[in-house]
């Protein structure tokens, strides 16, 4: 996890002004096991966190066989962006359902406050995403804490 905000913070440091992100959100699902990491701690994973969260960076934990609102404290997240989750096919289908709606919700907002609602009817929704939130709006990245 810690490597994988560090390489999108370089990523972002090494984009023009106008290719860089608009809007950053993490979702860490996990099922629970330790991935033993000997590059970052809690504490360091924590302050990268809390760093880009000033920035407007969104983080959200989402866990399996874990007290997710403790895990999610441990590296700087809050209750109110954190569930435990079964895991289970179900559960696994409702995480992806939960953040498809959540992004719609930052989408939705996002047009509210910019007053751009009217701008969704002549752009795909791709491009307005691309055109409004930046080129890395939708990667994923996959890879142990």
């Amino acid at each position: 996890m810690g490597k994988t905000i560090y390489k999108m913070i370089i990523s972002q440091q090494g984009e023009r002004e106008r290719e860089k992100s608009k809007k950053i959100v993490f979702v860490i699902m996990t099922d629970g096991l330790e991935n033993a990491s000997c590059e970052y701690t809690y504490l360091t994973v924590k302050r990268l966190i809390e760093n880009q969260k000033k920035i407007g960076w969104e983080f959200f934990f989402l866990g399996a066989n874990v007290d997710a609102v403790r895990e999610a404290a441990n590296i700087g997240i809050s209750s109110d962006r954190s569930v435990t989750f079964h895991n289970n096919s179900a559960g696994i289908a409702l995480n992806y359902e939960v953040i498809g709606e959540t992004w719609d919700n930052f989408v939705t907002v996002f047009l509210e406050k910019k007053k751009l609602r009217h701008s969704l009817g002549r752009l795909s929704h791709s491009d307005f995403v691309q055109s409004e939130f930046g080129y890395n709006t939708g990667h994923v990245v996959t890879e142990g804490i």
